[in-house]
């Protein structure tokens, strides 16, 4: 069998996505997984996704932000998404997306 999308993807971007989407408390969905992650690497994902201003507090109750709606709604990579958002807010959207499409190729 093949992992399911919770296994092949990092749990910050599952956890931005289902914010997104379902505009409510993440953790017990999660938890009503087949194969839920453990508690502390879902409060370390949401501690990751403050530090990168996707959401405005480290809990599950926080907000997603402007920058975590853009990165999520691209379906890259978070930090590749966050170049690409930061580089657009700084005026430099092609040297961030160019930048980011080769930081994207494996080496």
């Amino acid at each position: 069998f093949e992992p399911g999308e919770m296994g092949r993807i990092p749990l910050d971007a599952v956890i931005l996505m289902l914010k997104q989407i379902l505009h409510e408390e993440i953790k017990p969905v999660l938890l009503d997984c087949i194969e839920p992650p453990r508690l502390d690497t879902i409060d370390r994902s949401f501690q990751s996704l403050h530090r990168q201003n996707f959401i405005n507090e480290p809990d599950d109750l926080a907000d997603i932000t402007t920058l975590g709606s853009f990165v999520a709604s691209l379906g890259i990579d978070l930090s590749l998404g966050s170049l690409i958002g930061l580089g657009i807010q700084f005026g430099v959207a092609a040297e961030a997306i160019e930048m980011a499409a080769i930081m994207s190729f494996p080496k």
